[in-house]
């Protein structure tokens, strides 16, 4: 999960260049109003700020030709040079944090407005998010059955560049278990907004990363945290190592909800920390050795 910048496409621009360029686009549209109610559902499109519900509203009094919507899904399955961006977008975005979800994985782009039956956003740059297959987990889904309850928008919601989610380790002796929640306040406008994407999109995969990811590192602390390669000096030198390594994580990513940042972000929390200091500083204990035995 982050927040993406909004890179300017000129998508008003790319569509008259296709609608003057091409033979086909020209040969079925033949009327220019539907290149007007494209525009027009763009500038409703940013001026709700990607909200679904805003947004279908107003899409009530604009609309085009099924063979106009038809062609706009063509095109971004055959982008053309105008419409090249969806290929670099893809490209650039690859092995990046997911904005969607925070895993690791990149490699696709999902339409925030499916393109069944919102086909008129099929090319408009701020309707497609590189994401992973978690994609497909959210499926045609916009919002939830309250109000505000809706998917986050990467280009649009601004509380993506906090740390929204909060994960909790227990049973660390024997099997460990991992919870997560929303630390954004209950008060916060964004809440329901961010609580529903977080339940319905995120919280089961990073769980499930995460207690690995734990199991993992207990078995070798070092390969996942590298200063531990070394016994900490002190108390105080371990959690340095451990804030440095959550500021590390949060820049390599661009994100403060990527999994591998929650995941060092457990370990900071005090109930954590102290157990993880116990077995670290157990007297006779090798340099970068498991922390429990196997």
């Amino acid at each position: 999960m982050n927040k993406l910048r909004c890179a300017n496409y000129r998508d008003e621009k790319r569509l008259d260049i296709l609608n003057s360029r091409s033979t086909k686009m020209a040969k079925v549209i033949g009327l220019a109003s539907d290149i007007s109610n494209i525009k027009a559902a763009y500038r409703l499109y940013k001026t709700n700020r990607g909200n679904p519900e805003k947004i279908i509203a107003g899409l009530s009094k604009i609309s085009i030709s099924k063979e106009m919507g038809e062609l706009l899904s063509y095109y971004y399955d055959h982008p053309m040079l105008p419409i090249k961006f969806i290929d670099k977008l893809r490209d650039e975005h690859s092995f990046r944090c997911c904005p969607m979800c925070g895993s690791f994985s990149c490699g696709t782009i999902d339409h925030y407005l499916p393109q069944a039956p919102h086909n008129i956003f099929a090319i408009f740059s701020l309707n497609l998010v590189p994401t992973c297959l978690c994609n497909s987990k959210r499926s045609n889904r916009l919002t939830g059955k309250n109000v505000n309850e809706r998917f986050l928008h990467p280009y649009f919601d601004n509380c993506l560049q906090q740390r929204l989610i909060k994960v909790d380790l227990h049973h660390l002796d024997s099997a460990p278990t991992v919870s997560s929640r929303v630390i954004l306040p209950a008060s916060h406008p964004d809440f329901t907004a961010v609580n529903y994407h977080f339940e319905k999109l995120v919280q089961e995969k990073l769980e499930n990363y995460v207690r690995k990811r734990f199991i993992d590192f207990c078995r070798r602390p070092a390969v996942y945290i590298t200063p531990l390669r070394e016994n900490p000096k002190s108390i105080g030198h371990l959690r340095d190592i451990l804030e440095w390594e959550l500021q590390a994580k949060d820049e390599e990513y661009a994100s403060k909800n990527n999994w591998n940042s929650l995941f060092v972000d457990a370990l900071l929390d005090e109930r954590v920390f102290t157990w993880l200091a116990s077995k670290l500083f157990t007297r006779g204990r090798l340099p970068g050795k498991a922390l429990i035995p196997l």
